[in-house]
């Protein structure tokens, strides 16, 4: 089984993972918009009317694009670059704020003891990440290196806006690049996620994302007989 393939041909599941991962992804950065609402904007249905700010139809417009250059970044084998890393950014910031470049302020969370790297710092420490992931991918990997690789993104907080989506995208630009089923953090694991993020708890962040990943193959399984059919 090719997860790259099944998210390419079995529309049903490409559209059901992508409207749960742009939903869970930005209701964790305080989006308003429902599940149907989110399916409504990003596969062009209008079978509900939706009620949100500009903002947050761009958000999810700009994720399910994100996720096509993900996805195509792994069909295609091509490796993490820092063009790509901007790139992916840019797209969830598209019509929402000034994107294609690192930050060039402080950065800081509100409620969150971390010091992140200087601007001028920034570079250097994505030149260690993107070594990082791409000798992963080269190499083979655990959940925990997931998960690890998952808090020294969000550590480096490199981007302006936008670095949590980002984060999240890389995640399953990882997992995808492994033929590993894809996972997506629901709102109800915010508190939870955030905290181990805050702690560098990436032994409770992987042993979280193995679960997630446990039920997101479980519900994978239910789209495979359609697939078959349509197959025969």
């Amino acid at each position: 089984m090719n997860i790259v393939d099944i998210l390419t041909d079995n529309r049903n599941y490409l559209e059901d993972f992508v409207t749960r991962a742009t939903y869970d992804s930005n209701a964790l950065e305080g989006s308003t918009l429902t599940k149907n609402e989110t399916y409504a904007l990003i596969f062009d249905s209008n079978h509900c009317l939706i009620n949100a700010n500009a903002k947050e139809i761009h958000q999810a417009i700009n994720m399910k694009k994100a996720f096509k250059d993900v996805l195509n970044m792994v069909r295609n084998k091509e490796p993490m670059t820092h063009d790509f890393l901007v790139g992916l950014n840019e797209t969830i910031n598209e019509n929402i704020l000034f994107g294609g470049a690192y930050r060039v302020n402080p950065a800081m969370l509100t409620g969150s003891n971390k010091v992140f790297p200087s601007p001028d710092e920034i570079e250097e420490f994505l030149n260690r990440f993107i070594d990082a992931y791409n000798a992963l991918v080269e190499n083979g990997f655990s959940m925990y290196d997931v998960a690890d690789l998952h808090v020294n993104f969000e550590n480096i907080h490199p981007f302006s806006d936008g670095n949590g989506r980002t984060g999240r995208l890389l995640i399953n630009a990882l997992l995808l690049s492994g033929n590993q089923t894809p996972i997506t953090l629901p709102l109800d694991a915010r508190n939870d996620y955030l905290k181990m993020l805050e702690t560098n708890n990436a032994t409770g962040l992987a042993k979280m994302f193995e679960e997630l990943q446990a039920n997101e193959e479980e519900r994978l399984s239910l789209f495979l007989p359609f697939e078959e059919e349509a197959a025969e």
